[in-house]
């Protein structure tokens, strides 16, 4: 998915849930430091141990980003998928008490 689709995406964005939208928010800017790193590879040339390093920092950046939103969608299941209901309404105390 790519940053900027984020917040359209009502599968991501839960309006009224603050601890999703902060998740989103971070990734979109662990995003965005990726996609300038990226950005100044080119600008430095790919052969200079500072490209380098940037390429190292769009990695990292990627892998955090892609955690963040794999977190963000693990906390949705969690909050708004509903338990399951159990039977706890039998009564065993009556043929639990008759064994002999």
């Amino acid at each position: 998915m790519i940053a900027g689709d984020l917040r359209a995406d009502p599968d991501v964005r839960v309006a009224g849930d603050h601890r999703v939208e902060a998740g989103a928010d971070q990734f979109l800017l662990v995003a965005q430091v990726a996609e300038i790193a990226r950005q100044g590879v080119g600008v430095l040339g790919r052969d200079s141990q500072a490209a380098a390093r940037l390429e190292n920092i769009a990695r990292f950046s990627d892998f955090i980003s892609e955690s963040i939103l794999r977190a963000a969608e693990q906390v949705r299941e969690v909050l708004y998928t509903k338990p399951e209901t159990r039977d706890d309404t039998r009564d065993t105390t009556a043929a639990g008490s008759d064994r002999g």
